[in-house]
């Protein structure tokens, strides 16, 4: 098999493109029931509040976002998640929403496989490793370990998917035995001990070195993840849904590289199917699947720049993503939402 290399000679400043939901409002109603005690009197219940009275007009509602700022080339509004819309959720029919299901549920099962009699490092050759400290995640449990190279465990982190669904205000409804909550699927060490957390498919969190939860924020994240020393946290995440512009009857699983701030909260976000289809390479999609995980990114690196003398599009600030599904790895432009450079093999 060849590989081929394709470059971008040069790319235009532009906006990024998400789909919007427009602002929505949700209307409480308390009522109390007629009630009577020894010397009071009755107090009469309120009238009804008729279906009128709680509709509010879409053009009574101030927009989030400028109008020029939606569409499919409108600028992505900070920390906006896009969330199916009552309209959408009625005209998908049952198969649609089966398959949306069912792509939200594809992970990766945990370890099942019992632990062999022997532990600790067997085989050590000092003159082919380096020596230092290995930080690493299993597939059999929701934590992860910090060893040296004889084997000796420094310390152990541990936090269920379960307890941070428990204990968040914001949890989604949570699905039966969901693929991905059983073990830690990528994490991320920080220098005082705290650490990041992937939940493959489901969320990801911050706990500290004691394994005290910090935050998490739930959603399709999955994979892997890039911590800048700023703070800021790209990483991969997913969408089980209708893509109109890519497949009007099958529901697709659109992967993004989303930005997230120190405490989990969302900045911005770019759909990765949109970065290929709007760039020059295109052509790559002809060999897409026409639905469901029709990518499957598994790997997000933000560039530093240091081979930008010998291709461009590797500037310090633009993401590599390697996308499984095409046999390709990407480099997308954060600014202008679009792919720069890609290297397929075939």
């Amino acid at each position: 098999m060849g590989v081929k290399s394709m470059a971008q000679g040069s790319v235009s400043r532009g906006v990024l493109w998400t789909t919007l939901l427009g602002a929505g409002i949700a209307v409480v109603v308390f009522w109390s029931v007629t009630t009577k005690r020894a010397g009071q009197e009755e107090v009469p219940a309120p009238e009804a509040v008729t279906q009128e009275q709680l509709t509010v007009e879409r053009s009574e509602v101030p927009p989030i976002v400028p109008e020029e700022w939606k569409g499919r080339h409108g600028r992505f509004h900070i920390g906006d998640w896009r969330e199916v819309s009552f309209e959408e959720q009625q005209s998908l029919t049952p198969e649609q929403e089966a398959e949306i299901e069912r792509l939200r549920s594809i992970g990766y099962l945990s370890g099942k496989e019992p632990v062999p009699l022997q532990s600790g490092v067997t085989v050590y050759n000092r003159d082919r490793t380096y020596d230092g400290l290995n930080f690493y995640t299993t597939g059999d449990v929701p934590g992860a370990v910090l060893m040296d190279m004889e084997g000796r465990i420094l310390h152990k982190w541990a936090y269920s998917y379960l307890d941070a669904w428990v204990g968040s205000p914001n949890r989604p409804q949570l699905r039966p035995s969901p693929k991905g909550s059983g073990f830690w699927r990528r994490a991320h060490l920080f220098r005082n001990g705290d650490v990041l957390a992937v939940f493959d498919g489901l969320a990801i969190m911050k706990v500290d070195r004691y394994s005290n939860l910090l935050w998490v924020s739930f959603g399709g994240f999955h994979h892997d993840l890039h911590v800048m020393p700023d703070g800021r946290i790209y990483v991969l995440t997913r969408e089980a849904h209708i893509v109109p512009w890519y497949n009007p009857d099958d529901p697709v699983l659109e992967d993004f590289v989303a930005v997230l701030d120190s405490d989990g909260r969302e900045l911005e976000r770019v759909s990765v199917l949109e970065a290929i289809a709007e760039s020059e390479f295109a052509s790559v999609l002809d060999d897409a699947e026409p639905k469901g995980d029709l990518l499957h990114s598994n790997t997000v690196e933000v560039l530093d720049g240091r081979l930008e003398d010998r291709l461009p599009a590797f500037r310090d600030g633009n993401v590599l993503v390697t996308v499984r599904e095409l046999d390709l790895v990407i480099v997308i432009n954060m600014e202008t939402a679009l792919v720069e450079w890609a290297l397929q093999d075939g």
